[in-house]
Protein backbone atom coordinates (compact mmCIF):
# COMPACT_ATOMS: atom_id res chain seq x y z
CA UNK A 1 0.00 0.00 0.00
CA UNK A 2 3.13 2.28 0.91
CA UNK A 3 4.32 1.40 -2.88
CA UNK A 4 1.00 2.47 -4.27
CA UNK A 5 1.17 5.73 -2.53
CA UNK A 6 4.10 6.57 -3.19
CA UNK A 7 3.61 6.25 -7.09
CA UNK A 8 -0.09 7.72 -7.18
CA UNK A 9 1.49 10.81 -8.65
CA UNK A 10 3.94 9.42 -11.11
CA UNK A 11 0.78 7.28 -12.18
CA UNK A 12 -1.93 9.90 -12.23
CA UNK A 13 0.57 11.94 -14.86
CA UNK A 14 0.72 9.05 -16.78
CA UNK A 15 -2.84 8.74 -16.84
CA UNK A 16 -3.28 12.09 -18.47
CA UNK A 17 -0.61 11.75 -20.88
CA UNK A 18 -2.15 8.76 -22.30
CA UNK A 19 -6.09 10.95 -21.88
CA UNK A 20 -3.59 13.59 -24.01
CA UNK A 21 -2.62 11.64 -26.67
CA UNK A 22 -6.18 9.79 -27.13
CA UNK A 23 -7.82 13.48 -27.15
CA UNK A 24 -4.95 14.05 -30.01
CA UNK A 25 -5.96 11.15 -31.67
CA UNK A 26 -9.94 11.35 -31.05
CA UNK A 27 -11.45 14.70 -29.38
CA UNK A 28 -14.44 12.61 -28.47
CA UNK A 29 -12.56 9.67 -26.83
CA UNK A 30 -10.19 12.23 -25.25
CA UNK A 31 -12.61 14.35 -23.37
CA UNK A 32 -14.82 10.80 -21.89
CA UNK A 33 -11.29 9.58 -21.06
CA UNK A 34 -10.54 12.87 -19.58
CA UNK A 35 -13.92 13.02 -17.53
CA UNK A 36 -13.41 9.75 -16.15
CA UNK A 37 -10.04 11.05 -15.20
CA UNK A 38 -10.80 14.14 -13.47
CA UNK A 39 -14.33 12.33 -11.68
CA UNK A 40 -11.54 9.73 -10.50
CA UNK A 41 -8.61 11.80 -9.69
CA UNK A 42 -11.18 14.04 -7.33
CA UNK A 43 -12.82 11.35 -5.37
CA UNK A 44 -8.50 10.52 -5.12
CA UNK A 45 -8.28 14.28 -4.17
CA UNK A 46 -10.85 14.54 -1.47
CA UNK A 47 -9.75 11.88 0.38
CA UNK A 48 -6.07 12.13 0.71
CA UNK A 49 -6.04 15.98 0.14
CA UNK A 50 -2.46 15.21 -2.14
CA UNK A 51 -2.05 18.65 -3.82
CA UNK A 52 0.56 17.72 -6.59
CA UNK A 53 -3.15 15.45 -7.69
CA UNK A 54 -5.36 18.59 -6.89
CA UNK A 55 -3.09 20.90 -9.38
CA UNK A 56 -2.75 18.36 -12.23
CA UNK A 57 -6.84 17.90 -12.09
CA UNK A 58 -6.48 21.45 -13.49
CA UNK A 59 -5.28 19.71 -17.04
CA UNK A 60 -8.59 17.33 -17.80
CA UNK A 61 -11.02 20.05 -16.11
CA UNK A 62 -9.51 22.82 -18.88
CA UNK A 63 -9.79 20.32 -21.35
CA UNK A 64 -13.55 19.71 -20.76
CA UNK A 65 -14.25 23.39 -20.16
CA UNK A 66 -11.96 23.94 -23.32
CA UNK A 67 -14.26 21.70 -25.23
CA UNK A 68 -17.57 23.66 -24.43
CA UNK A 69 -16.18 27.05 -25.32
CA UNK A 70 -16.75 28.15 -29.11
CA UNK A 71 -14.16 30.87 -29.57
CA UNK A 72 -11.33 31.86 -31.65
CA UNK A 73 -7.94 30.34 -30.23
CA UNK A 74 -6.96 33.56 -28.72
CA UNK A 75 -9.62 34.03 -27.11
CA UNK A 76 -10.35 30.22 -25.73
CA UNK A 77 -6.47 30.61 -24.78
CA UNK A 78 -7.08 33.39 -23.00
CA UNK A 79 -9.88 32.47 -20.76
CA UNK A 80 -8.57 29.08 -20.03
CA UNK A 81 -5.62 30.80 -18.92
CA UNK A 82 -7.27 32.81 -16.37
CA UNK A 83 -9.24 29.85 -14.96
CA UNK A 84 -6.13 27.93 -15.04
CA UNK A 85 -4.21 30.68 -12.31
CA UNK A 86 -7.14 30.72 -10.33
CA UNK A 87 -7.63 27.26 -9.78
CA UNK A 88 -3.61 26.65 -9.05
CA UNK A 89 -4.04 29.72 -6.49
CA UNK A 90 -7.75 27.86 -4.60
CA UNK A 91 -5.51 25.00 -4.78
CA UNK A 92 -3.06 26.84 -2.56
CA UNK A 93 -4.35 28.76 -0.68
CA UNK A 94 -3.78 26.42 2.28
CA UNK A 95 -0.17 25.56 0.67
CA UNK A 96 1.16 28.08 -0.33
CA UNK A 97 4.11 28.28 -2.81
CA UNK A 98 7.45 28.26 -1.77
CA UNK A 99 10.64 30.23 -2.90
CA UNK A 100 8.33 33.15 -3.58
CA UNK A 101 10.87 35.12 -1.08
CA UNK A 102 13.77 34.22 -2.48
CA UNK A 103 16.16 36.78 -4.52
CA UNK A 104 16.68 36.38 -7.91
CA UNK A 105 20.62 35.71 -8.93
CA UNK A 106 21.93 37.39 -11.87
CA UNK A 107 23.39 34.65 -13.43
CA UNK A 108 19.58 32.92 -13.13
CA UNK A 109 18.10 35.85 -15.10
CA UNK A 110 20.75 35.54 -17.62
CA UNK A 111 20.10 31.94 -18.38
CA UNK A 112 15.92 32.53 -17.86
CA UNK A 113 16.38 35.33 -20.54
CA UNK A 114 18.76 33.17 -23.11
CA UNK A 115 16.19 29.92 -22.49
CA UNK A 116 13.52 32.16 -23.85
CA UNK A 117 15.19 33.56 -26.82
CA UNK A 118 17.02 30.09 -27.68
CA UNK A 119 13.10 28.49 -27.37
CA UNK A 120 11.19 31.50 -29.19
CA UNK A 121 13.80 31.41 -32.03
CA UNK A 122 13.48 28.07 -32.54
CA UNK A 123 9.45 27.63 -32.00
CA UNK A 124 8.88 30.77 -34.52
CA UNK A 125 10.45 28.92 -37.16
CA UNK A 126 7.85 26.09 -36.82
CA UNK A 127 4.96 27.72 -35.55
CA UNK A 128 1.86 29.44 -37.39
CA UNK A 129 -0.29 32.01 -36.18
CA UNK A 130 -2.63 34.75 -37.36
CA UNK A 131 -2.14 38.75 -37.32
CA UNK A 132 -4.37 39.34 -33.87
CA UNK A 133 -3.53 41.86 -31.40
CA UNK A 134 -5.40 39.72 -28.53
CA UNK A 135 -2.91 36.69 -29.18
CA UNK A 136 0.26 38.78 -27.38
CA UNK A 137 -1.77 39.69 -24.64
CA UNK A 138 -3.46 35.04 -24.61
CA UNK A 139 -0.17 33.39 -25.11
CA UNK A 140 1.99 35.45 -22.14
CA UNK A 141 -1.11 34.62 -19.73
CA UNK A 142 -0.95 31.02 -20.81
CA UNK A 143 3.00 31.27 -20.54
CA UNK A 144 2.40 32.46 -16.66
CA UNK A 145 -0.58 30.01 -16.26
CA UNK A 146 1.84 27.27 -17.25
CA UNK A 147 4.88 28.15 -15.56
CA UNK A 148 2.54 28.43 -11.99
CA UNK A 149 1.01 25.32 -12.72
CA UNK A 150 4.52 23.59 -13.34
CA UNK A 151 5.96 25.30 -10.21
CA UNK A 152 2.35 23.80 -8.42
CA UNK A 153 3.64 20.56 -9.75
CA UNK A 154 7.33 20.64 -8.82
CA UNK A 155 6.73 22.15 -5.43
CA UNK A 156 5.82 18.64 -4.29
CA UNK A 157 7.54 16.70 -6.62
CA UNK A 158 11.12 17.55 -7.75
CA UNK A 159 12.25 14.21 -8.95
CA UNK A 160 13.77 13.89 -11.68
CA UNK A 161 11.67 11.19 -13.55
CA UNK A 162 8.38 13.53 -12.54
CA UNK A 163 10.09 16.64 -14.23
CA UNK A 164 10.73 14.23 -17.41
CA UNK A 165 6.59 12.92 -17.06
CA UNK A 166 5.25 16.50 -16.47
CA UNK A 167 7.91 18.31 -19.52
CA UNK A 168 6.29 15.29 -21.87
CA UNK A 169 2.88 16.38 -21.06
CA UNK A 170 3.38 20.08 -21.06
CA UNK A 171 4.89 19.29 -24.67
CA UNK A 172 1.94 16.81 -25.60
CA UNK A 173 -0.14 19.73 -24.77
CA UNK A 174 1.38 22.19 -27.31
CA UNK A 175 2.25 19.98 -29.72
CA UNK A 176 1.06 19.88 -33.51
CA UNK A 177 3.26 17.83 -34.67
CA UNK A 178 6.52 15.98 -33.66
CA UNK A 179 8.84 18.72 -33.93
CA UNK A 180 6.71 21.03 -31.67
CA UNK A 181 6.18 18.27 -29.16
CA UNK A 182 10.10 17.92 -29.16
CA UNK A 183 10.77 21.88 -28.35
CA UNK A 184 7.47 21.87 -25.77
CA UNK A 185 9.34 18.91 -24.40
CA UNK A 186 12.95 20.03 -23.78
CA UNK A 187 11.88 23.86 -23.19
CA UNK A 188 9.61 22.08 -19.99
CA UNK A 189 12.79 20.29 -19.00
CA UNK A 190 14.43 23.63 -19.02
CA UNK A 191 12.48 25.47 -17.45
CA UNK A 192 11.82 22.88 -14.76
CA UNK A 193 15.51 22.61 -13.98
CA UNK A 194 15.61 26.32 -13.91
CA UNK A 195 13.20 26.63 -10.81
CA UNK A 196 14.42 23.83 -9.05
CA UNK A 197 18.33 24.91 -9.06
CA UNK A 198 17.09 28.64 -8.76
CA UNK A 199 14.32 28.41 -6.22
CA UNK A 200 12.48 30.95 -7.75
CA UNK A 201 9.03 31.25 -9.12
CA UNK A 202 9.25 34.30 -11.76
CA UNK A 203 12.53 32.56 -13.66
CA UNK A 204 11.26 30.20 -15.72
CA UNK A 205 7.80 32.72 -16.35
CA UNK A 206 10.79 35.32 -17.75
CA UNK A 207 12.02 32.51 -20.13
CA UNK A 208 8.39 31.58 -21.34
CA UNK A 209 7.19 35.36 -21.53
CA UNK A 210 10.56 35.82 -24.06
CA UNK A 211 9.79 32.63 -25.78
CA UNK A 212 6.13 33.40 -26.30
CA UNK A 213 6.85 37.17 -27.29
CA UNK A 214 9.40 36.04 -29.78
CA UNK A 215 7.18 33.14 -31.15
CA UNK A 216 4.56 35.82 -31.92
CA UNK A 217 5.56 38.97 -32.37
CA UNK A 218 7.40 38.78 -35.96
CA UNK A 219 3.89 37.52 -37.14
CA UNK A 220 2.61 41.32 -36.72
CA UNK A 221 5.09 42.74 -39.32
Amino acid sequence: MKVLHAMRPALFMLMVIFAEIAFKADQKVGIISYGILFIAGLITYLLWQDNFLGALLAIPLLRLVGSGIAASFEVKLLILSVLLLVYIVVVHLHAPFDFLHRTMRPLGIFLAIGLGVVFGLAMQRVSSFGQNSLLVTAVLCAALAEEVLRASLLSVQRKAGMIVLSSLLFGLLVSGSFLVLGLGFLFSIAASFLYVKEKHLFLPVIAHMIAAIIMVMPKFF
